[in-house]
């Protein structure tokens, strides 16, 4: 089993939810491009009170008193955010969850599919009801709109 590890300290996944207040001062403070010093970490160095490290799709923070690195996944509107932030745009303040890492993507599982071909059904399509009607496809015309 392959050992993660950050600055020579071991990596864990983090197995509760940690809610984190970013805060206008902690994005006026932030760095862009710095996953040390992005709005994000500090919020987290601040609210948590130890080191952060943030990439686009995680979030790693050192554990207090222990020798190790704790990771959280970051979802949607904290990743929008974190792009925006790093493209020059604003950060916007708000209250975000750092998740656990899902079972499928903890640290030591083994990836490996099965030999042979791979076999699925795609999805039938969903069909919607009381929308916009479809173009007549090709023609270059709208169908029937009333």
């Amino acid at each position: 089993m392959q050992t993660h590890r950050i600055g020579g300290r071991n990596v864990v996944d983090g197995t509760k939810a940690i809610q984190i207040e970013i805060t206008k001062h902690d994005t006026q403070l932030a760095s862009r491009q710095d996953h040390g010093n992005c709005a994000v970490a500090r919020a987290c160095m601040k609210q948590e009170g130890t080191d952060a490290i943030v990439h686009i799709s995680r979030v790693f923070l050192k554990m207090k008193n222990k020798d190790i690195w704790v990771r959280y996944i970051v979802k949607n509107d904290l990743r929008t955010e974190i792009v925006s932030f790093d493209r020059g745009g604003n950060f916007e303040p708000g209250v975000f969850t750092l998740y656990p890492i899902q079972p499928a993507q903890k640290l030591g599982i083994s990836h490996k599919r099965a030999s042979g071909p791979r076999v699925s059904k795609r999805k039938a399509p969903t069909t919607l009801h009381g929308v916009r009607k479809l173009g007549s496809r090709g023609t270059g015309t709208v169908g029937n709109v009333k």
